[in-house]
């Protein structure tokens, strides 16, 4: 991402600086986002380090592995977090991240199902409901 910051607040002078994200962390969910596998396992290392330093504990079995565009074969799209194996989710199936739902392969079909699921659920528990 780039950014213009101000060098100075009393004139219009920039500087165009070059940020790079890996983390994205909101309540008890992080995302973490990398564009190789090392990657994300140089940065599963650092987060375990800090864990262990800061007595968490943390249930690598509820973690997901979304793996988009790979190369890498099927059978090496995992990683392991936690003392937990964590391999990629099904191309199938759709994953809620912060109200919204992934599919790896972007599958409309997929959202739409869910979508119509979500309203039918909704429909079914209104409607022995008086309006008032």
């Amino acid at each position: 991402m780039d950014l213009e910051v101000p060098t100075n607040i009393t004139t219009d002078h920039f500087k165009r600086i070059t940020l790079r994200q890996a983390v994205l962390a909101y309540a008890d969910d992080t995302t973490w986002i990398t564009q190789f596998k090392v990657q994300m396992e140089k940065l599963i290392k650092i987060a375990e380090e800090f864990f262990h330093i800061n007595d968490i504990h943390i249930n690598g079995e509820k973690s997901k592995l979304l793996v988009l565009n790979s190369k890498i074969e099927k059978p090496d799209r995992y990683v392991n977090f936690c003392n937990s194996e964590v391999r990629e989710e099904s191309t199938n199936s759709i994953t809620r991240f912060l109200g919204i739902w992934l599919n790896t392969k972007m599958k409309e079909t997929l959202i739409k199902a869910k979508a119509k699921g979500i309203v039918r659920a909704t429909v079914i528990s209104l409607y022995p409901k008086k309006l008032t």
